[in-house]
């Protein structure tokens, strides 16, 4: 057991080392640094299970210990040989805009045929208005009870795994993924409008816009009732407000107040909420069930995955999972079940239950310690790399909307893995690209523009189109 702590003790004081080194304690949300902070989480799953699920087991705490110092010294390997990439952060941050703050008024001509695109895809997948509208509207008339809360369950299921168990596939999968980084998308560029320019007016189009693409984020990313990718949203803003703000102790209260807020709006209708009804302490129990879903979340499964192993009942399967993931991820495919599936019939879940983990216990059943080593390490490189190439880029809004999901993207491959991450960051370029095709056609036809302003925008449609595309 002290081992344990030793060794958490050593990834704390690296984890202060590193966020001194990389922004000198300001808080901005760097790939290395929001992906160690997510390990962090996993380690400290393992300490919480050392004694029940573990069974005083260390090997799964030592091979997330390994886990992260691979990654962090791939990282530092890179950093090593590009000393200058140690300075670009403070740099980008500061660096000046390619596209004038009177300029941001021209975005529109990408957020409202995005956000209407977005919206007949979310009718499609949800034949109609998303199912947890009709909830919430049932609630505030009737008050919450078990059949709302069945109805959201099954909904939930037959949208995010339904064609698992006999159901009909009608591209729910790449739908919902499409609708998600969609709406990350928009909402992030209008949050990056709204930021920029900034009025002493608190009533504006700018504040109207955001708010009114917000809850639009909302209601058709949560559509199916699930709470995560709305997090993943929340994220995303989180990370653009870090590199074109200063984050501030007032910022993270009304952040963890919001976020809370809406979890557990957004959770009241489910079965695990209505069972806490009969407690006195509602909310404090689901505010209790959020925080160990956001501490703890997948990592449990992580440790159950590597004790599997350990114990004789899974065996290491040799790349068979990133296959299944990366066969998945093709629209029309349904190639075997999930890893997660498997797990939760080890554990004696139902037949449509899933034990989701990171990606620390995936590279681990598939390839072995070894594996971990040397994929770790490449990711820490690879995310070196990829940070430089990015902070090089030209700085407006339509860039940094592509920037700041890559960044998210990159730190949460701990979360969904490097197959997930791939796949979510080429839909975001195909819609990052979709977007600028729109802004360059909708701005030349539009009436509104004088031959000297036509000359201005002409010469920052061209900054804002530089570098656009990922190599």
């Amino acid at each position: 057991m002290i081992l344990l702590y030793l060794m958490f003790l050593i990834i704390i004081i690296h984890f202060i080392y590193i966020f001194y080194k990389e922004t000198k304690f300001k808080i901005i949300f760097t790939p290395i640094l929001l992906f160690s902070g997510l390990m962090i989480f996993t380690y400290y799953t393992s300490i919480v299970s050392f004694d029940n699920i573990s069974n005083n087991n260390l090997l799964p705490s030592f091979i997330i210990f390994i886990a992260y110092f691979s990654l962090n010294t791939g990282y530092k390997i890179f950093i090593k040989n590009n000393e200058s990439t140690k300075k670009m952060t403070n740099q980008f941050k500061n660096k000046s805009y390619h596209d004038s703050v009177n300029y941001q008024k021209n975005y529109i001509y990408v957020i409202i045929p995005l956000a209407l695109s977005l919206i007949i895809i979310g009718s499609v997948l949800y034949q109609g208005l998303p199912p947890t509208i009709s909830n919430f509207s049932s609630i505030f008339r009737n008050g919450i009870n078990l059949s709302d809360a069945i109805g959201i369950t099954e909904s939930r299921r037959e949208l995010t795994k339904g064609h698992y168990f006999g159901g009909e596939y009608t591209g729910q999968g790449l739908l919902r993924t499409v609708l998600r980084i969609g709406w990350s998308y928009t909402l992030c560029l209008t949050f990056i409008i709204f930021y920029r320019t900034k009025s002493k007016t608190i009533f504006r189009k700018e504040t109207l816009l955001f708010i009114v693409v917000f809850i639009l984020s909302f209601v058709y990313i949560t559509g199916d009732g699930t709470r995560g990718p709305f997090v993943e949203l929340l994220i995303h803003l989180a990370i653009a407000f870090s590199f074109m703000g200063t984050i501030r102790f007032k910022h993270i209260i009304l952040g963890v107040i919001v976020t809370f807020s809406l979890l557990i709006f957004l959770s009241i209708n489910s079965m695990k909420m209505f069972n806490f009804l009969g407690n006195d302490g509602f909310i404090i129990s689901a505010i209790n069930s959020i925080i160990e879903r956001i501490v703890i979340g997948n990592s449990i499964n992580d440790i159950r995955a590597i004790n599997y192993i350990n114990n004789g009942q899974l065996s290491f399967q040799f790349g068979r999972i990133h296959l299944v993931q990366l066969l998945n991820s093709i629209p029309g495919i349904q190639y075997d079940l999930p890893f997660s599936y498997t797990l939760g019939q080890l554990y004696g879940s139902g037949d449509t239950t899933y034990l989701s983990t990171t990606y620390v216990s995936i590279v681990y059943a598939d390839f072995t310690i070894l594996g971990i080593i040397i994929l770790y390490s490449f990711l820490g490189i690879f995310i070196g790399k990829l940070q430089r190439y990015i902070y090089n880029m030209k700085k407006n809004s339509l860039n940094l909307t592509l920037i700041f999901f890559i960044i998210f993207r990159l730190a949460y491959i701990q979360t969904t893995g490097i197959i997930g991450a791939i796949i979510t960051i080429i839909v975001f370029i195909v819609i990052h690209n979709m977007a600028v095709l729109f802004f360059k056609t909708l701005i030349r036809l539009s009436n509104g523009i004088t031959a000297n302003e036509n000359t201005l925008h002409k010469k920052e449609i061209l900054l804002v189109t530089n570098n656009n595309n990922l190599p």
